[in-house]
Protein backbone atom coordinates (compact mmCIF):
# COMPACT_ATOMS: atom_id res chain seq x y z
CA UNK A 1 0.00 0.00 0.00
CA UNK A 2 2.83 2.44 0.81
CA UNK A 3 4.44 1.57 -2.53
CA UNK A 4 1.24 2.58 -4.32
CA UNK A 5 1.13 5.84 -2.35
CA UNK A 6 4.73 6.67 -3.28
CA UNK A 7 4.10 5.95 -6.96
CA UNK A 8 0.98 8.15 -7.02
CA UNK A 9 2.72 11.05 -5.27
CA UNK A 10 5.79 10.88 -7.53
CA UNK A 11 3.59 10.66 -10.63
CA UNK A 12 1.46 13.65 -9.63
CA UNK A 13 4.58 15.64 -8.74
CA UNK A 14 6.25 14.88 -12.08
CA UNK A 15 3.12 15.81 -14.00
CA UNK A 16 2.61 19.09 -12.13
CA UNK A 17 6.26 20.06 -12.37
CA UNK A 18 6.73 18.98 -15.98
CA UNK A 19 3.68 20.64 -17.53
CA UNK A 20 3.49 23.88 -15.64
CA UNK A 21 7.05 24.62 -14.64
CA UNK A 22 7.70 25.38 -11.01
CA UNK A 23 9.06 28.22 -9.03
CA UNK A 24 11.67 27.77 -6.33
CA UNK A 25 10.41 28.89 -2.96
CA UNK A 26 12.12 32.10 -1.85
CA UNK A 27 11.86 30.89 1.73
CA UNK A 28 11.77 27.10 2.12
CA UNK A 29 10.19 27.17 5.60
CA UNK A 30 6.62 28.15 6.35
CA UNK A 31 3.87 27.83 8.93
CA UNK A 32 0.23 27.29 8.08
CA UNK A 33 -2.72 27.97 10.39
CA UNK A 34 -5.98 26.72 8.91
CA UNK A 35 -9.55 26.01 9.92
CA UNK A 36 -11.26 22.94 8.44
CA UNK A 37 -14.99 22.45 7.92
CA UNK A 38 -15.86 18.76 8.33
CA UNK A 39 -18.61 16.57 6.94
CA UNK A 40 -20.09 13.39 8.32
CA UNK A 41 -17.87 11.08 6.28
CA UNK A 42 -19.31 7.96 4.66
CA UNK A 43 -15.76 6.79 3.87
CA UNK A 44 -13.97 7.17 7.24
CA UNK A 45 -16.52 5.62 9.58
CA UNK A 46 -14.20 5.75 12.63
CA UNK A 47 -14.28 9.55 12.65
CA UNK A 48 -17.07 11.04 14.79
CA UNK A 49 -17.34 14.35 12.93
CA UNK A 50 -20.80 15.75 12.28
CA UNK A 51 -21.51 18.06 9.36
CA UNK A 52 -20.32 21.53 10.31
CA UNK A 53 -17.73 20.50 12.92
CA UNK A 54 -14.58 22.62 12.81
CA UNK A 55 -10.99 21.69 13.45
CA UNK A 56 -7.85 23.81 13.50
CA UNK A 57 -4.52 22.91 11.93
CA UNK A 58 -1.08 24.24 12.73
CA UNK A 59 1.54 22.89 10.33
CA UNK A 60 5.19 23.36 9.47
CA UNK A 61 6.20 23.05 5.80
CA UNK A 62 9.60 22.54 4.26
CA UNK A 63 9.72 23.20 0.51
CA UNK A 64 12.44 22.10 -1.87
CA UNK A 65 11.85 22.75 -5.55
CA UNK A 66 8.17 22.17 -6.15
CA UNK A 67 7.66 19.59 -3.36
CA UNK A 68 6.81 20.38 0.24
CA UNK A 69 6.65 18.17 3.29
CA UNK A 70 3.95 19.35 5.66
CA UNK A 71 3.94 18.11 9.27
CA UNK A 72 0.95 19.24 11.27
CA UNK A 73 -1.44 18.74 14.15
CA UNK A 74 -5.16 19.22 13.66
CA UNK A 75 -7.33 19.70 16.76
CA UNK A 76 -11.10 19.63 17.05
CA UNK A 77 -12.19 20.86 20.49
CA UNK A 78 -15.99 21.02 20.00
CA UNK A 79 -17.15 17.94 18.11
CA UNK A 80 -20.91 17.40 17.80
CA UNK A 81 -20.57 13.90 16.35
CA UNK A 82 -20.78 10.74 18.43
CA UNK A 83 -18.06 8.12 18.77
CA UNK A 84 -19.37 4.83 17.43
CA UNK A 85 -19.66 1.88 19.86
CA UNK A 86 -16.97 -0.78 19.62
CA UNK A 87 -19.58 -3.55 19.62
CA UNK A 88 -22.60 -2.91 17.35
CA UNK A 89 -24.71 -5.22 19.57
CA UNK A 90 -24.30 -2.89 22.57
CA UNK A 91 -27.57 -1.09 23.29
CA UNK A 92 -26.05 1.57 25.55
CA UNK A 93 -25.61 4.82 23.58
CA UNK A 94 -21.96 5.64 22.97
CA UNK A 95 -20.44 8.64 24.76
CA UNK A 96 -20.11 12.02 23.10
CA UNK A 97 -16.73 13.05 21.71
CA UNK A 98 -14.83 15.56 23.84
CA UNK A 99 -12.01 16.38 21.40
CA UNK A 100 -9.94 14.96 18.55
CA UNK A 101 -6.21 15.37 17.86
CA UNK A 102 -4.93 14.41 14.41
CA UNK A 103 -1.22 14.39 13.63
CA UNK A 104 -0.55 14.26 9.90
CA UNK A 105 2.18 14.16 7.28
CA UNK A 106 1.44 15.46 3.79
CA UNK A 107 3.51 15.58 0.62
CA UNK A 108 2.43 18.53 -1.50
CA UNK A 109 3.36 19.56 -5.02
CA UNK A 110 3.39 23.34 -5.39
CA UNK A 111 3.26 25.43 -8.53
CA UNK A 112 2.88 29.16 -8.21
CA UNK A 113 -0.29 29.48 -6.12
CA UNK A 114 -1.60 25.94 -6.61
CA UNK A 115 -0.98 22.98 -4.31
CA UNK A 116 -1.96 19.36 -4.46
CA UNK A 117 -0.90 16.21 -2.71
CA UNK A 118 -1.59 13.29 -0.49
CA UNK A 119 -1.16 12.69 3.22
CA UNK A 120 -1.37 10.14 5.97
CA UNK A 121 -3.20 10.74 9.26
CA UNK A 122 -4.36 9.09 12.46
CA UNK A 123 -6.78 10.59 14.97
CA UNK A 124 -6.76 10.39 18.76
CA UNK A 125 -10.39 10.52 19.94
CA UNK A 126 -11.22 11.36 23.55
CA UNK A 127 -14.81 10.96 24.74
CA UNK A 128 -16.64 12.79 27.53
CA UNK A 129 -16.44 9.75 29.82
CA UNK A 130 -12.63 9.67 29.72
CA UNK A 131 -12.28 6.88 27.16
CA UNK A 132 -9.83 7.30 24.34
CA UNK A 133 -8.57 5.53 21.24
CA UNK A 134 -6.46 6.00 18.12
CA UNK A 135 -7.98 5.39 14.71
CA UNK A 136 -6.23 3.26 12.13
CA UNK A 137 -4.08 5.14 9.65
CA UNK A 138 -6.08 6.84 6.93
CA UNK A 139 -5.26 9.09 3.99
CA UNK A 140 -6.29 12.36 2.43
CA UNK A 141 -6.04 14.04 -0.93
CA UNK A 142 -5.61 17.79 -0.80
CA UNK A 143 -6.01 20.45 -3.49
CA UNK A 144 -5.51 24.10 -2.74
CA UNK A 145 -4.82 27.65 -3.72
CA UNK A 146 -2.48 30.15 -2.06
CA UNK A 147 -2.97 33.82 -2.77
CA UNK A 148 -0.20 36.21 -1.65
CA UNK A 149 -1.60 39.12 0.36
CA UNK A 150 1.43 40.79 1.98
CA UNK A 151 5.14 40.00 1.63
CA UNK A 152 5.53 36.48 3.09
CA UNK A 153 1.84 35.97 4.01
CA UNK A 154 -0.65 34.12 1.81
CA UNK A 155 -4.31 33.23 2.10
CA UNK A 156 -4.86 29.47 1.93
CA UNK A 157 -7.92 27.69 0.57
CA UNK A 158 -8.01 23.86 0.46
CA UNK A 159 -10.34 21.01 -0.42
CA UNK A 160 -9.74 17.68 1.33
CA UNK A 161 -10.92 14.15 0.70
CA UNK A 162 -10.18 11.71 3.54
CA UNK A 163 -10.41 7.97 2.92
CA UNK A 164 -9.35 4.68 4.52
CA UNK A 165 -8.96 2.24 1.62
CA UNK A 166 -7.19 2.84 -1.71
CA UNK A 167 -9.25 0.03 -3.24
CA UNK A 168 -12.52 1.88 -2.65
CA UNK A 169 -11.65 5.10 -4.48
CA UNK A 170 -14.58 4.49 -6.83
CA UNK A 171 -16.93 5.14 -3.87
CA UNK A 172 -16.14 8.88 -4.11
CA UNK A 173 -18.99 11.26 -3.19
CA UNK A 174 -18.85 15.06 -3.34
CA UNK A 175 -20.60 15.09 0.05
CA UNK A 176 -17.41 13.68 1.61
CA UNK A 177 -15.31 16.70 0.64
CA UNK A 178 -14.10 18.96 3.43
CA UNK A 179 -12.94 22.56 3.11
CA UNK A 180 -10.23 24.62 4.76
CA UNK A 181 -9.20 28.27 4.90
CA UNK A 182 -6.31 29.98 6.65
CA UNK A 183 -2.98 31.77 6.42
CA UNK A 184 0.52 30.70 5.43
CA UNK A 185 3.65 32.55 6.57
CA UNK A 186 7.01 31.91 4.83
CA UNK A 187 10.26 32.50 6.68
Amino acid sequence: MSKRLAIIVMGCSAILGGFTGHTQAANPHSLTAEGRYHCESTVCEDLPYAKGDLSYLLAYEYTEGFLAWQLGLDTAPNVKGVKQPVDPNVRVPPPDTDYILTPQLNLLAKDRGFTGGVGIRSSYIRDTEGGDEWTSLYYQFQLGLRIPVYKAISLVGDVFYAFEDWGKMTDFRFGDLEYGAGLNYQF
